[in-house]
């Protein structure tokens, strides 16, 4: 499946929404690591 660039942060938000994301999938330090990132790139609340 191929995503248009302008259309990744919404795609990311609206998983983050429906609990997919690199918490769920990496339990543990890294995945709280990434996700915090994820969220603080994206803006996501």
């Amino acid at each position: 499946m191929l995503l248009p660039t302008a259309e990744t942060r919404r795609a990311l938000a609206d998983l983050d929404l429906m609990g997919i994301n690199a918490l769920r999938l990496f339990p543990g330090v890294e995945g709280v690591a990434s996700a915090c990132a994820a969220r603080f790139r994206l803006d996501l609340d």
